[in-house]
């Protein structure tokens, strides 16, 4: 409920600032995202990560946010090129706070392109950097990260425990609602029936009795795609139906997310954290 109430002050906020001529960007698709909804994240923040222009510090925060949404939406072109130019700009200024952006963004990529090694060099590269500036929120969400990419690497142990420190740093901050624990170390186990990452995502959509049509809204990807993953869902569960694949994925925990608790004690898992509005945050 704290969270809700927070993200709709939040939403409020970028209503004003939008009435008083400023742009809410990329401010008000973090919350889009926090509220589960990438197609609108993706739409609020396309005008502005198109039209360009603003300080270095304020596009590489539009970037990285486009990271984020392309990540979540599967379009790891778009997020490619989010995070080459957002390398651009960090190595043409003096900015610790840019470094750490970059590879931050860069680990993400890596790692959902199934590098974790990688992914974990840039990770652990970007905790460094932001402690270096004394951006604690942004560290602790690195290493949720860096415990995702542990537990692909097979050290599950090692990764929740690094994945749970960044979650309890982040209650002490404030910026996670005690409902929505990032627990996502166990993206770094195999997904059930061997499906993919994708696919479970697709098939805990569909478990919660969208359509086609919506499916492919909710992950921005068209109908084709869609139906194509539920084509291999069927094939590596050896059913026939949604009816079967629905019965599938909540006997196997992936009814109401596609994926399974680290930590009982969490109530449920969120991949996206909404970054807290601060006064006075523009990098260092």
């Amino acid at each position: 409920m704290a969270g809700a109430i927070a993200l709709d002050a939040a939403e409020a906020a970028f209503d004003r600032a939008r009435e008083l001529g400023h742009d809410p960007q990329p401010g008000l698709a973090r919350v889009r995202l926090a509220q589960g909804r990438v197609s609108a994240a993706a739409s609020a923040l396309r005008p502005t990560l198109t039209a360009g222009g603003g300080s270095a510090f304020y596009r590489a925060n539009v970037l990285a946010t486009q990271v984020e949404i392309a990540l979540k939406s599967g379009d790891h072109d778009a997020a490619r090129v989010a995070v080459q130019e957002l390398a651009g700009i960090a190595a043409s200024l003096p900015s610790t706070a840019l470094r750490a952006m970059a590879a931050n963004a860069s680990g993400r990529l890596l790692l959902a392109d199934g590098d974790p090694a990688a992914a974990l060099r840039e990770l652990r590269a970007a905790v460094q950097l932001w402690r270096d500036v004394d951006l604690g929120y942004d560290a602790a969400q690195a290493r949720t990260w860096i415990g995702v990419a542990m537990g692909r690497l097979g050290d599950v142990e090692g990764g929740t425990l690094e994945l749970e420190a960044g979650l309890r740093e982040l209650a002490r901050l404030g910026a996670v609602d005690e409902h929505l624990a990032a627990t996502l170390v166990s993206e770094g186990a195999e997904p059930p029936g061997g499906l993919t990452a994708r696919e479970c995502d697709v098939l805990a959509l569909v478990a919660r009795g969208m359509t086609n049509r919506q499916v492919a809204e909710e992950l921005v990807v068209s109908e084709h795609t869609v139906a194509r993953h539920l084509s291999n869902i069927y094939t590596k569960l050896g059913v026939s139906s949604r009816t079967a694949a629905t019965a599938y994925a909540f006997e196997h925990n992936l009814g109401r997310a596609s994926r399974r608790l680290v930590n009982p004690d969490h109530a449920r898992a969120a991949e996206w954290l909404v970054r807290p509005m601060r006064p006075g945050r523009s990098g260092a």
